[in-house]
C-alpha cells in the first residue's frame, strides 16, 4: 500500500550538481530552472535582472552534496532519519505544532524546488524600507508578491516587475495533509465540535518563504493582509520549517514578556486560524549549528532557517 510519501520519492531526482551549477544555472536565458517529477515549474523563466540569493551552499561545507551516496556508511543513518513523526499537540484552540511532520526525504525535495526556484525571476532577495532599513531575512513569495513596504499583494513583485513562480503542487498537498492532521489532534482534544468552527480548512493560493540566517529575527507581528473574507474566517496559516531550529513566540498582546514560547526545529508544522488566526507571533531567534546533519548533507542547504507560509487570499 502507498504511504503518504510515495509522491515524493516516486518523483524525487537526486541533485548531483557539482559545485559549479550554480553559475549554469543562474546564466540559463529564456529557459526553465526547475522541473520537478517531469512537471515544468515555469516555462517563462529567464535571467533575472539581479543576482538573487542562493540558499544552498555548494562546495563549502564537509556534509557533501544532495545525492549523497545510499550505500556504506550513510545507509544506516538514511535508514534512522526515515521515521515518521510521532507526537502533536493543541497549543490553543485553533493552533497545532506537529513536530516531525515533514519527512527528511520531503525536506531535501522542499530545499531542492525553493533553490531552484529562488534564483530564477521572483526569487530570493533581502526586503528593505524607503529608509534603506532591510530585513533580517531573505524572501520569495508563491503564488502572489506580499510588498512589506505597503503590506498589499499583487500579481507583479514592485522593485523588479517580476512575476512569482506558482505554488508546486507537492507543496499544496503537504498543506493538506498537516490541516487535515490537525483538525483530527483537534477533534480528539475538544471532543464533540465542528472542527470547522475551530480550525477551518483552506486552500494555499500564497506562500511566502523566507531563509533566515543565524542573525536572522522577526518581530511580534499579527498576519492581517491577506482578503477580508479570508480573515473573517480564519483561514488558518499553515508554517514549514526546515534546518536550524528557532524560538517562536505567540500571544494575544504585542508583548514579548507576556508571549509564550515554542521551539520550531526542522520538519516542524506550525498551524493557527479560528480564533488564533490573529495571534501576535514572531521569530526573536535562530540557534546556529542546529539543523539535522543528514539535511544538509543530502541538500546542501546553507547554514540557517527556511520557512515557508501558507495562506489563502
Amino acid at each position: 500500500m502507498a504511504t503518504p510519501h510515495d509522491e515524493w520519492s516516486q518523483d524525487r531526482q537526486c541533485w548531483r550538481k557539482k559545485p559549479d551549477s550554480i553559475n549554469k544555472l543562474y546564466n540559463r536565458n529564456n529557459s526553465n530552472y526547475a522541473s520537478v517529477g517531469g512537471q515544468k515549474l515555469d516555462s517563462s523563466i529567464s535571467k533575472p535582472k539581479f543576482r538573487p540569493y542562493d540558499i544552498c551552499f555548494y562546495g563549502k561545507r564537509n556534509h557533501g552534496f544532495i545525492g549523497a551516496t545510499l550505500h556504506g556508511e550513510n545507509k544506516e543513518s538514511r535508514i534512522e532519519i526515515q521515521k515518521e513523526w510521532t507526537k502533536g499537540s493543541v497549543l490553543r484552540p485553533g493552533m497545532v505544532l506537529l513536530k516531525n511532520f515533514i519527512s527528511h526525504d520531503e525536506q531535501v525535495e522542499i530545499v531542492k524546488v525553493c533553490r531552484e526556484l529562488g534564483v530564477g525571476l521572483g526569487g530570493f532577495y533581502q526586503p528593505g524600507y524607503e529608509n534603506g532599513a532591510k530585513l533580517r531575512l531573505k524572501m520569495m513569495c508563491l503564488g502572489m508578491d506580499w510588498d512589506p513596504q505597503t503590506y498589499k499583494y499583487g500579481n507583479k513583485r514592485v522593485f523588479d516587475g517580476s512575476t512569482p513562480p506558482s505554488i508546486p503542487n507537492h507543496f499544496s498537498k503537504l498543506v493538506t495533509r498537516a490541516i487535515q492532521e490537525a483538525q483530527s489532534l483537534t477533534e480528539k482534544e475538544y471532543g464533540a465540535c465542528n472542527v470547522e468552527d475551530v480550525l477551518p480548512s483552506m486552500t494555499p493560493d500564497i506562500c511566502i518563504v523566507n531563509f533566515y540566517t543565524e542573525n536572522g529575527k522577526v518581530g511580534l507581528h499579527q498576519d492581517r493582509d491577506e482578503s477580508r473574507e479570508s480573515l473573517q474566517k480564519g483561514l488558518p496559516v499553515v508554517s514549514f520549517s526546515i534546518g536550524d531550529s528557532a524560538d517562536f513566540l505567540y500571544g494575544d498582546k504585542r508583548s514579548v514578556e507576556e508571549a509564550k514560547r515554542v521551539m520550531l526545529e526542522s520538519g516542524d508544522v506550525l498551524i493557527f486560524g479560528g480564533e488564533s488566526r490573529h495571534v501576535f507571533h514572531g521569530v526573536p531567534s535562530v540557534f546556529p549549528n542546529s539543523a539535522p546533519k543528514e539535511l544538509l548533507r543530502d541538500s546542501g542547504l546553507s547554514p540557517g532557517r527556511l520557512n515557508l507560509t501558507f495562506r489563502q487570499y
